[in-house]
């Protein structure tokens, strides 16, 4: 589908937000899905450095517009992808991607976020998925508050069911809940910071059903 640039703005250190807009009525995602952007201007690139995978970080209900989050990068399509002025075609696949509250059934849900890996539960929060009436909680892992993005808004929305962590992952920093049988948990960041919260998880007894992942690639 070919959609494009509306707009591009920072919303914390080192991290931009990209509002894209033409998504005609046949596309529709749920909270926690992510798209496959495509950069037609890398044409002298190879075919797999023209295209990244983002969660996206607005509600259906935004449409026709979306929004997607990134880390500043070395990286040739981060930096074109920021460079693109208003009205720029791109390409988007999607949605795709099963990281969803559907496996929850309701029950309580513990989100834990590294860095730009809060952005499909900002999608979540957005659309009222994620809401004060829920018995969710979000952590978000960051290396102080200058880095974090969306912090003001998931504060304003969250109030306590969000908290803004400023250390390492840990067995130490992660939330603990008694009822592992009856508890989901959702992680999403880079693949290390994924992989550790998870061998605490198993340590801990919650079982692996229970687990839901999204690694996001090139932020180690």
């Amino acid at each position: 589908m070919h959609v494009s640039i509306r707009s591009t703005h920072r919303i914390a250190e080192g991290t931009s937000e990209v509002v894209l807009d033409g998504f005609d009525d046949s596309f529709d995602f749920v909270p926690g899905q992510y798209v496959t952007i495509t950069l037609p201007t890398l044409e002298h690139f190879s075919p797999r450095e023209r295209f990244r995978d983002f969660s996206v970080a607005s509600s259906p209900q935004e449409l026709p517009e979306l929004r997607i989050a990134f880390r500043d990068s070395e990286s040739p399509f981060k930096k074109e992808l920021a460079s693109l002025s208003q009205g720029t075609e791109i390409e988007c696949e999607g949605p795709k991607g099963v990281f969803t509250f559907d496996a929850a059934e309701g029950r309580p849900v513990y989100c834990i976020a590294g860095g730009i890996g809060v952005t499909p539960f900002v999608s979540m929060v957005r659309s009222g998925v994620f809401s004060v009436e829920s018995r969710h909680r979000l952590y978000h892992f960051n290396r102080d508050l200058a880095h974090t993005p969306y912090h003001k808004e998931l504060t304003e929305l969250l109030k306590d069911q969000y908290v803004a962590v400023y250390e390492s992952v840990s067995e130490p920093t992660l939330p603990r809940e008694d009822d592992v049988q009856g508890t989901h948990w959702y992680i999403a960041g880079p693949p290390g910071m994924v992989r550790s919260v998870r061998d605490i998880l198993a340590v801990r007894g919650v079982p692996d059903v229970h687990t839901h992942t999204e690694e996001f690639s090139g932020y180690e």
